[in-house]
């Protein structure tokens, strides 16, 4: 299991560079770039979930983690212990910041969208955790069938699902055995 994290906090430090990079590579050919933050030129993105409207919910340490809700709202529920990441926005809109708790078990993305910080994804990579459902890294296809029931889309090493604005995905190994479990945020 130590592998394992040791395997997840190198895959999220790599995403961390990867988007760095994707950011420079896009931002290279510009010579007067300039971070406007101003509320007008933010992107139209949707930080609270509709009254009645629920997409796939992450439960962890006290806190309901949801996809398109502001980070700002549950941080100080979910404890100071994480490891901290920041790259500039691709977009050039402020900082996108990744939270690591569990010592790499669960990794939490966002986008900022003014003062906001609106969770764009949810990781989870190992056993210590699981999804209100039951379902943890290991479980099998069948389990996390009988869990969900039939995915919106199905492939050899995903079971995906989608719940108004969220998509809840299943990566499965070459065992047929859960590796990672991803809700990402439909915007």
């Amino acid at each position: 299991m130590k592998f394992t994290k040791i395997i997840s906090v190198a895959l999220v430090s790599v995403m961390g560079v990867a988007m760095i990079s994707a950011c420079n590579d896009q931002n290279s050919n510009e010579t007067n770039f300039s971070l406007n933050t101003t509320a007008q030129s933010q992107l139209p993105i949707q930080t609270t979930v509709a009254q009645g409207v629920e997409g796939y919910v992450f439960k962890y340490r006290g806190a309901d983690i949801r996809v398109n809700t502001d980070m700002n709202d549950i941080i100080s529920t979910l404890g100071d212990d994480y490891a901290y990441f920041e790259a500039a926005s691709c977009a050039g809109l402020g900082m996108s910041k990744t939270y690591t708790y569990g010592s790499g078990s669960v990794v939490i993305s966002t986008n900022p969208n003014g003062a906001v910080d609106v969770i764009s994804s949810v990781a989870l990579y190992d056993d210590t955790v699981q999804t209100p459902e039951g379902i943890y890294i290991g479980c099998t296809k069948d389990q996390v069938i009988e869990a969900y029931g039939q995915a919106s889309e199905e492939t050899d090493t995903t079971l995906t699902y989608e719940l108004n604005d969220t998509v809840l995905v299943f990566v499965f190994d070459g065992n047929g055995k859960a590796s990672n479990i991803i809700y990402n945020g439909i915007v």
